[in-house]
């Protein structure tokens, strides 16, 4: 009795390197800064929620209302899309977590003058890190890895199959196809 094994050039077609690593990069990015705008929003939420039960919004300060707001939203989105890229799904929770915050990042840098010394956050930079996990999740092999699909074959090449791996062809020179 005798088994056939596949080469290892007959792989299957989800077995893209490039796809899986830029969906892992992707994935562990948008944790990283889900945790971090999470953290923030999760350290202002109490003063929120003291304006807001004692119903009083006028007296709030609209910068921490901004910001909790957005960055919260933010860190839950792309938290579940990148527990949702493991089953491959959740690029558009990604991108439109990264869009989020850094709407809410940009409002509280440029309209209500954050990170700056007169108010400082510690780990500045990682409050835009949105952008780099905006351009991890808009990645070529990351959609590779949402759709499923391999590796691009270059044009004018069959799919390797093991019907045609197992069958010799013969090509003589000179003859046209």
């Amino acid at each position: 009795m005798s088994s056939y094994l596949p080469a290892p050039y007959e792989s299957a077609p989800d077995d893209d390197l490039a796809a899986a690593a830029g969906a892992a990069l992707a994935g562990t990015t948008a944790l990283l800064v889900a945790l971090t705008l999470g953290r923030q929003a999760w350290a202002q939420y109490r003063s929120v929620a003291d304006v807001l039960t004692a119903g009083r919004i006028d007296g709030a300060e609209p910068a921490v209302l901004v910001t909790t707001v957005t960055w919260a939203v933010s860190a839950v989105l792309m938290a579940a899309g990148a527990l949702a890229l493991l089953i491959r799904r959740g690029r558009g929770a990604i991108v439109v977590g990264a869009l989020v915050g850094l709407a809410g990042t940009a409002a509280a840098r440029w309209g209500f003058d954050w990170f700056t010394p007169t108010h400082p956050l510690d780990d500045a930079a990682v409050y835009f890190g949105g952008v780099v996990v905006l351009v991890l999740a808009l990645l070529p092999p990351v959609g590779r890895w949402i759709a499923g699909r391999g590796r691009r074959r270059p044009r004018g090449l069959p799919p390797v199959t093991s019907a045609t791996a197992l069958t010799p062809t013969t090509v003589q020179i000179g003859q046209a196809r």
